[in-house]
C-alpha cells in the first residue's frame, strides 16, 4: 500500500481506490483491519487528505457526494463501489 501511495503520489494521482477485501469471517479480514489503521495514522500525520471507507461511500452520504465532486470520474463506478465494505478510497 505505501508503495502504491507513493507511485500514486508521483504520478500526480489525487485518487487511490484500495481493493482490500472484507475477509471470509464475516466481521472484515485483517489485511482490511491493517490497511485501515494505517490509513487512520496517514490521515492524522497530514500524510492523505482523505479517507472514505467503502462502506460509508453512499448515495446519500455528504462525505461520497464531496468525494464524487471533487473527482467526478467516480460516477461511472458508483453502482459497483457503493456499500462495498472491500474498499477504501484514499486522496492525495
Amino acid at each position: 500500500m505505501n508503495e502504491e501511495l507513493k507511485n500514486a503520489r508521483a504520478d500526480g494521482v489525487k485518487l487511490v481506490r484500495f481493493i482490500h477485501g472484507y475477509g471470509s469471517t464475516g466481521v472484515g479480514g485483517k489485511i482490511r483491519a491493517e490497511i485501515r489503521r494505517d490509513l487512520a495514522k496517514k490521515l492524522l500525520n497530514g500524510k492523505v487528505l482523505s479517507v472514505l471507507h467503502g462502506e460509508s461511500y453512499r448515495d446519500g452520504s455528504l462525505a461520497a457526494k464531496a468525494l464524487r465532486g471533487r473527482h467526478a470520474r467516480l460516477d461511472r463506478d458508483v453502482l459497483h463501489d457503493t456499500g462495498n465494505h472491500g474498499i477504501t478510497f484514499v486522496e492525495l
